[in-house]
């Protein structure tokens, strides 16, 4: 999936101050035969005719640069890629401007066989963490179902499972740019640098911001499936375990504000895991075939 060596397009002015004069000699605008030099007003007429020649220049230069882009956006059409991931799977994908993507389980991510636009897109649909090849010419977005986040070369980890209630965004090296998707919503976007992240609610349709010591670590951490939650409601938890397993968990009880603190690594044994979890929100882990329950007896 690797692919190298891309080139950009760069579309170059089709009109330019200098050649304003040469046109307007070729089209004659300046020619006095054609005005009468009795007629008081032949001076305002001259300066009329110069602006409609200044007028018709600015419009031929636009339409040609219009049809220019357009005809180089057929002979350069954007061939998407696509690359996925299952259940505990993780996926390592360099992208044609040497951008590296880790993508996590459960995730898809869209991106072009060649950066061939203005600005370089992909699409992120679940978890990676980007390193972005720096390129101010270049701007680099990641969109996701709710945030875009924009960044000319930064690293950065993006959380956007379609079954979670909020999108993270955490900065590792570099800035980034995270805006609301929806331009209708009155969300600021945030500017994140290293250590700091961005977090977008689903209720509350508002970007919070927080410090993420050590961020490095912990994000690499979780590209080797190892996962750490400090305060995490414990269906997320279990959704997480889900992504690493394909096993079956049902919760029961008072476990509405139960909250997980600790870890767990997704190649430990499944058994172990959850019993760590249930434990840790003073729950009752139970086998039912080869499912399980957590069955919680006051929120924690």
């Amino acid at each position: 999936m690797s692919i190298k060596n891309t080139d950009y397009y760069s579309m170059p002015s089709l009109a330019h101050p200098d050649d304003w004069k040469a046109y307007e000699r070729n089209a004659g605008l300046f020619n006095n035969r054609h005005v009468s030099k009795s007629f008081p007003g032949s001076k305002l007429l001259r300066h009329w005719k110069w602006f409609v020649g200044v007028g018709v220049v600015a419009s031929v230069s636009s339409a040609g640069y219009y049809f220019r882009g357009e005809i180089y956006n057929k002979m350069n059409p954007v061939v998407m890629q696509e690359a996925s991931t299952n259940t505990g799977q993780r996926k390592y994908i360099q992208l044609s401007d040497g951008s590296e993507v880790w993508l996590s389980p459960q995730s898809t991510l869209h991106y072009p066989e060649i950066f061939n636009r203005e600005v370089r897109e992909v699409t992120i649909e679940g978890e990676a963490f980007f390193r972005i090849k720096e390129n101010p010419e270049h701007a680099f977005i990641v969109h996701s179902s709710q945030v875009n986040v924009k960044a000319p070369g930064s690293s950065f980890n993006i959380q956007a499972y379609s079954n979670q209630p909020y999108t993270a965004v955490t900065s590792v090296s570099g800035s980034a740019t995270v805006a609301v998707k929806d331009t209708q919503l009155d969300a600021e976007p945030a500017i994140i640098k290293p250590n700091q992240c961005a977090i977008y609610v689903n209720d509350y349709q508002k970007i919070v911001t927080n410090n993420y010591s050590n961020a490095d670590a912990h994000m690499q951490a979780r590209r080797n499936g190892h996962y750490e939650f400090w305060g995490m409601p414990v269906s997320e938890v279990i959704k997480e375990v889900q992504r690493q397993r394909p096993v079956s968990v049902t919760l029961e009880g008072n476990y509405s504000d139960a909250k997980f603190y600790g870890e767990f690594r997704a190649q430990e044994p499944i058994e172990k895991i959850l019993k760590r979890i249930s434990d840790g929100v003073s729950g009752k882990l139970i086998a039912e075939g080869d499912a399980w329950v957590i069955k919680v007896k006051d929120g924690k």
